[in-house]
């Protein structure tokens, strides 16, 4: 009988793809159930002080799943390079190298071979192990919650639980025992939590003094997740890690992001955020690193929290006395450095990626004029979208205005002891930092009330749509404003740089101040009864700068009850999520309507 491969090979592969996609289930539950007990032991062993003769458990577990890790890398690694071309592996190739050698290090190489070499005898430190089960666990269950979501989940839901769930996990967190110096309780746990979180920087308990170093390390983590978004990383390291995904999980990250540039490119988006958010975060590093004339690890960690929580426009310090400390208050560069983080954080992503494209273009041509030889520029119409140059124009003149009207106002008081450039710089400073950062190199208690008044102002306006901080945002403002302008010039619609402003986007932005102005208003109410020996301007101060998502205070926020702190947590929370976002959770939307009714004018004045 003459044997046929063709019909044997489909025949083995219609009896064994059950078996492989059954390994493959059983694996990823296993993966996902090792990363929890794996995640379980990390804040067992660093959060609790336990004795030395439980480690061995703990490292048992952590190479149990570090070897799971390196089998199923490895399984990743093969299919890749065999179903998808090799340009599309080559980081995850470089990425696996490390692994393979400590898989090598530690349990292939025979025992008298493992301290042969200071780089083998380096990979097989327990920190090595340490640092690539942390990986897999942040893979695995990025991996776990991106093939979970669902086209039923309301991606607004989704957004704003991902919010609650990082707010509690971190309160939890930062009452472990080895996170404080003198313990927390769940209320100064949530409201730093929420404060971390949201990115606001108003405390209730000193961060410099009653946190560890691994309890500023949590907080740090939870600024970073609360500026980007806990479901932007989840979804870059599930969609990174996982070859392929449905429509529908691609779909839901759609919705939630509110990326009009349609699935084939929400990997890119996540890339380009993650990407360049940790490139400036590296940047203004070194830079403030260099500025604070930094000698070792302590200032190069001190230089890593200030950039990462200026470019969120968190405002954390871990200077006892935030920015006021004798060591920066006066160093203008690092306030220089700090200024530009702050910036360009609140700018907002689209923003960014946009003048990005713009420089880019600009650059090639540039390039193709001093090579010559007939290259001829290519021409892109309207590069800067009408977005960009809102923000931009809003922006400079809110940071012009700020400067002039800080210098003026507080010369003869908070900058009286400063110099000329010290005045200037501070001056600009005080006009950056309202707007969403929270950072202060002064006593805001000093401040005149023309100076607290016109903070509250840029307080309320705070950053721009996408970004790191809150307010109602630089184009909510720009609008109304030009909406303002026009209903006095006659005009029935916002026409800017030969584009009409949608009239959904002018409703919206009166809806955004009207309701920031209810919440506030009600909010310093209800604070000023509970407690009435607080000045209704410093009431009004803390709500703006809690619903902003500011961070600076007049030494309040610490005095307050309970009732009222929480009173802020909630305005925190409410600011840094969005009017609409939480509003579209409780009522339906309706669909558009197909008929138009005829109008009729209604008296205004």
């Amino acid at each position: 009988m003459e044997f046929n491969f063709k019909s044997w090979y489909l025949k083995s592969k219609l009896f064994f793809n059950p078996l492989f996609r059954f390994a493959i289930n059983v694996m990823k539950t296993a993966d996902t159930i090792l990363c929890l007990l794996s995640l379980s032991v990390f804040i067992y062993q660093f959060g609790f002080n336990i004795p030395e003769s439980q480690f061995y458990y703990a490292q048992t577990l952590y190479k149990l799943t570090f070897v799971f890790y390196f089998l199923r890398l490895t399984l990743s690694i093969s299919r890749n390079i065999f179903q998808r071309p090799i340009k599309s592996s080559i980081f995850t190739l470089i990425y696996y190298l490390p692994v393979l050698f400590t898989f090598v290090s530690g349990w292939v190489l025979p025992q008298h071979l493992q301290s042969a070499h200071p780089v083998i005898e380096f990979f097989r430190k327990d920190f090595v192990i340490y640092f690539f089960t942390a990986i897999h666990v942040v893979f695995g269950l990025s991996r776990t919650l991106t093939r979970s979501l669902s086209k039923h989940i309301n991606p607004n839901w989704l957004f704003v639980g991902s919010f609650l769930f990082l707010i509690f996990a971190g309160a939890g967190l930062l009452m472990l025992p080895n996170a404080t110096t003198i313990p927390v309780t769940f209320h100064e746990a949530l409201f730093t939590s929420v404060s971390a979180v949201c990115v606001t920087g108003l405390v209730v308990v000193d961060t410099a003094t009653r946190f560890t170093l691994m309890g500023k390390i949590i907080i740090l983590a939870l600024i970073q997740a609360g500026g980007i978004g806990i479901m932007t990383f989840t979804s870059f390291f599930g969609l990174f890690s996982e070859s392929r995904h449905s429509l529908q999980n691609q779909f839901v990250i759609k919705n939630m992001m509110n990326d009009e540039e349609g699935i084939n490119h929400i990997f890119s988006g996540l890339r380009n955020i993650i990407f360049v958010t940790f490139f400036v975060e590296l940047v203004g590093m070194g830079y403030l690193y260099y500025a604070s004339h930094g000698q070792g690890w302590t200032d190069l960690w001190f230089a890593g929290f200030h950039s990462v929580s200026a470019f969120c426009n968190a405002g954390f310090s871990i200077l006892p006395n935030g920015l006021c400390n004798s060591a920066t208050y006066t160093n203008y560069s690092y306030l220089s450095g700090i200024s530009v983080l702050i910036i360009i954080g609140g700018l907002g992503f689209p923003i960014i990626f946009n003048i990005l494209t713009w420089a880019r273009k600009k650059l090639a041509n540039f390039l193709r004029t001093i090579i010559g030889r007939g290259y001829k520029n290519t021409h892109v119409p309207r590069i800067l979208n009408t977005s960009t140059v809102i923000v931009l124009v809003t922006t400079l003149i809110l940071l012009v205005s700020g400067t002039i009207v800080f210098y003026i106002s507080e010369y003869n008081n908070t900058l009286a002891n400063y110099d000329s450039i010290g005045k200037v710089v501070t001056a600009f400073f005080m006009s950056v930092t309202p707007r969403t950062a929270g950072f202060n190199s002064f006593s805001m208690t000093g401040l005149l009330p023309v100076s607290v008044l016109w903070m509250i102002f840029y307080m309320w306006i705070g950053a721009s749509p996408m970004s790191t901080g809150g307010g109602i945002k630089t184009t909510t403002f720009s609008i109304a404003i030009l909406n303002v302008w026009n209903t006095l010039r006659g005009r029935d619609r916002i026409e800017i740089r030969y584009r009409e402003i949608a009239p959904s986007s002018v409703n919206r932005a009166f809806v955004i101040i009207f309701i920031s102005i209810i919440l506030i208003g009600a909010s310093a109410m209800i604070i000023s009864v509970l407690e009435p020996h607080i000045p209704i301007q410093s009431v009004v101060f803390e709500c703006v700068s809690a619903i902003s998502t500011v961070g600076l205070s007049l030494d309040v926020t610490p005095t307050l009850s309970q009732t009222s702190q929480t009173i802020i947590i909630l305005l925190m929370f409410v600011g840094r999520i969005g009017f609409f976002t939480l509003l579209s959770c409780f009522i339906p939307q309706k669909t558009r309507l197909n008929y138009r009714l005829p109008y009729e004018h209604i008296g205004i004045n």
